[in-house]
């Protein structure tokens, strides 16, 4: 049998279970405001069903949209957020 290949992968950041969404929302706002400058970015949460992910992920989205009015000086904007759920190895 053959050895299985190590991968590894570098992460800007992992959020621990006590963090509140406003320390989520400081460590991800420096990405939020570059894909506001025209950057892709990708936000990927894990965990446990019931742990609050979605949750997280879109009250991150609504502080981006208010950032977009309030901060960047946005009257008229287009959001365009897509999630997708992988359960039981199924998309």
């Amino acid at each position: 049998m053959g050895r299985k290949k190590e991968t590894h992968f570098l992460l800007d950041g992992v959020f621990t279970q006590d963090m509140s969404n406003e320390d989520v929302w400081r460590k991800v706002e420096p990405f939020v405001k570059s894909s506001l400058m025209g950057d892709n970015i990708c936000m990927f949460a894990y965990g446990q069903t019931g742990s609050g992910k979605t949750h997280t992920l879109t009250s991150v989205t609504e502080a981006a949209a208010q950032l977009m009015i309030d901060e960047m000086n946005f009257s008229k904007f287009d959001l365009r957020v897509s999630s997708l759920q992988i359960y039981l190895e199924k998309v």
